[in-house]
């Protein structure tokens, strides 16, 4: 009876605590796109090689299934902060398939974690700190220029493998990677309600595989529940300028953030853990700049509330995107 409070509690704090790279969920959700991408999501302008790279900087206070701070030592809040780097490669190629465009994506992240709270408390949370964080692959199609409804419509697929790259501790609950295998499908979408305004939405379903946690004779298998989230935007031209090549660029205007909601408890050892499900809502403003060159630069907040079992705090995000069209024959 011991050993079985003593596995309970330790997996108590290791499903309270974990952090992974990407979303800096604390329970054993894997890395994510949490709003790192928003507006004109589903609008890429033109098949071709595409650059994207994320600068993002988070940092907030895990929450308990009420909403309520979590404490692990007397006084000291846990907060969880992360600087992320992200490099992401997309070929949407000229290969037709149902009559869109076959597209391949590799996402390279990299962050460094810190508990600020505890970099002296005698007690060890952080696990393996290394830069590389969980690579992501996909594919999926991309459809340009539809309608629904009658309105200007582009949408995609994608089919994402989260592979478990980055640095895993079993022993300790935050490390830079999850330490598993997930599979995300993905679907993209921008519907433009007149020349100015339009939404764009990312859902993401999430299923993840079992992973190993605790240390000595207190380990266990432990799968975190299936996991959805959104990301949205809502954004519009500002001023007069529009985009012509060489010669001036535009600017949007978003509101922007991520919803998400966990279907079912996450599992130690095939057993439902009670109240584990993860919630999330975020809001904030965005500015999306095309320079003349074809640049584009996102600038971007978002504020996190009504949040369950993960940390809730503030994201700040820098988004540059290059486009390389293909070569004309």
């Amino acid at each position: 009876m011991i050993m079985k409070k003593s596995l309970i509690g330790f997996f108590a704090l290791g499903l309270l605590v974990f952090s992974n790279v990407f979303a800096q969920d604390p329970i054993t959700q894997p890395q994510g796109n949490y709003g790192l991408t928003s507006v004109l999501d589903g609008a890429p302008p033109m098949p071709g090689l595409y650059y994207m790279g994320y600068a993002s900087y988070y940092s907030g206070n895990l929450r308990d299934h009420n909403g309520d701070k979590v404490t692990i030592l007397p006084g000291k809040d846990l907060t969880v902060n992360s600087a992320l780097l992200v490099n992401q490669a997309v070929w949407i190629t000229n290969t037709e398939v149902f009559g869109g465009n076959l597209f391949f994506d590799f996402l390279l992240p990299t962050v460094h974690l810190g508990l600020p709270d505890y970099d002296s408390a005698p007690v060890d949370l952080l696990g393996k700190n290394s830069i590389l964080a969980d690579i992501s692959v996909g594919f999926g199609v991309q459809w340009f220029d539809k309608k629904l409804f009658g309105l200007k419509y582009f949408h995609r697929p994608e089919l994402i493998f989260l592979l478990p790259t980055g640095g895993y501790d079993k022993a300790m609950p935050v490390n830079a990677g999850s330490g598993f295998f997930s599979i995300q499908p993905t679907y993209a979408q921008t519907l433009f309600f007149n020349e100015k305004t339009s939404l764009s939405l990312r859902h993401h379903v999430t299923f993840n595989s079992e992973v190993e946690k605790g240390a000595g004779d207190a380990v266990a298998d432990v799968k975190a529940g299936t996991y959805y989230h959104v990301n949205y935007a809502l954004e519009t031209l500002v001023g007069k300028k529009r985009f012509k090549p060489g010669e001036s660029g535009e600017t949007r205007l978003a509101v922007q953030g991520y919803w998400g909601t966990q279907f079912n408890d996450d599992q130690v050892n095939g057993i439902d853990v009670a109240n584990s499900g993860e919630k999330v809502f975020a809001i904030g403003p965005s500015v999306h700049l095309l320079t003349k060159k074809g640049l584009v630069w996102e600038f971007k907040t978002a504020i996190e509330t009504g949040v369950e079992n993960r940390t809730q705090g503030v994201r700040s995000t820098i988004r540059l995107i290059k486009v390389f069209p293909p070569k004309k024959k």
